[in-house]
């Protein structure tokens, strides 16, 4: 069955498990991308196969898809792919500190990629992005490349609005004076999706991260959306289609109606609403006024004297 979107990939060709970072290609062979005037990427999260990421990814734009009420949505759509992963799944798991390095290295090859490409007729391309994860990571890394060439060369990549899911990132690298602020101030508008329920962010990440590197013992980004004021837009993540909301897992926000349509808000999808039937409530009327009768009792009116 065809995917609704097209793929971009830095994963060696053929690989669709583990594999290294290569220079970015269009999956199809073709160069799809250049000339589109309005682009919407998705970045899958850490230790995802490309099967796993191709089923993420197609429940994703079916959901925005379905908000819009039509099988088209106002950009050319790619799913992304980067060696996020390893061949066997349990080792990838481990190996999680290794992978921080990979996303920043990846954000590189797709960085080196899109800088050459432009929309319709040589004119700037408009591009928004939703990640997941230690996807977040890589955007945000993509991010401050496209701020740092941005003197140096007339812009044809505008970075017009990120969605940040569960995102991966530890909150010191977007606080005031953190190496990725200036990425985020210099994107159009950054959403934050985040969940204090989420259980890989809460025990897996800020082991992770210190095993790799990159701080000690953190807070990801994700789990309380902090900090607040860097974003344009955040909400904390809950499925309620039951009778008690439940706090997102980490695995909850490509298949979640609520992500889609927080998603679906912030980058302005036009979203078919069902309008209501006005109804006019029924009300019993009152009881007809009636006027009660009253016998007025007869007197005797004297005689009047008459003077002549």
């Amino acid at each position: 069955m065809a995917l609704p979107f097209d793929e971009l990939s830095v994963r060696e060709h053929g690989v669709r498990k583990g594999g290294s970072v290569v220079p970015a290609y269009d999956v199809s062979g073709h160069d799809t991308i250049d000339g589109r005037g309005r682009v919407l990427l998705l970045v899958h999260g850490y230790n995802n196969s490309v099967d796993v990421a191709e089923r993420s990814f197609t429940t994703f734009v079916q959901s925005l898809q379905r908000l819009a009420g039509r099988p088209s949505l106002p950009w050319a759509v790619y799913g992304v792919h980067w060696p996020g992963d390893l061949p066997n799944k349990v080792l990838g798991t481990l190996a999680y500190g290794n992978k921080i390095a990979v996303s920043r290295h990846s954000a590189a090859s797709l960085f080196n990629y899109l800088r050459q490409r432009h929309g319709p007729e040589g004119a700037p391309m408009s591009i928004s992005i939703v990640a997941h994860s230690l996807g977040t990571r890589l955007t945000l890394e993509l991010a401050e490349q496209f701020r740092a060439a941005a003197a140096a060369s007339s812009a044809q990549i505008i970075l017009e609005r990120l969605v940040l899911m569960a995102a991966a990132t530890p909150e010191f690298r977007v606080e005031d004076r953190g190496s990725l602020r200036p990425a985020v101030q210099f994107v159009r508008g950054v959403c934050v999706l985040h969940s204090t329920g989420d259980k890989v962010l809460q025990l897996a990440f800020p082991p992770g991260q210190t095993v790799g590197g990159d701080g000690f013992f953190p807070t990801a980004v994700g789990r309380y959306g902090q900090p607040a004021r860097a974003w344009q837009q955040s909400a904390a993540m809950a499925n309620r289609s039951g009778g008690r909301p439940k706090k997102y897992g980490h695995s909850d926000y490509w298949p979640g109606s609520e992500s889609a349509a927080a998603t679906a808000a912030f980058l302005g999808l036009p979203v078919a609403m069902e309008l209501a039937t006005n109804a006019i409530e029924e009300h019993d009327l009152p009881d007809a006024t009636g006027i009660e009768s009253r016998e007025i009792g007869e007197r005797e009116v004297a005689e009047r004297n008459a003077f002549f």
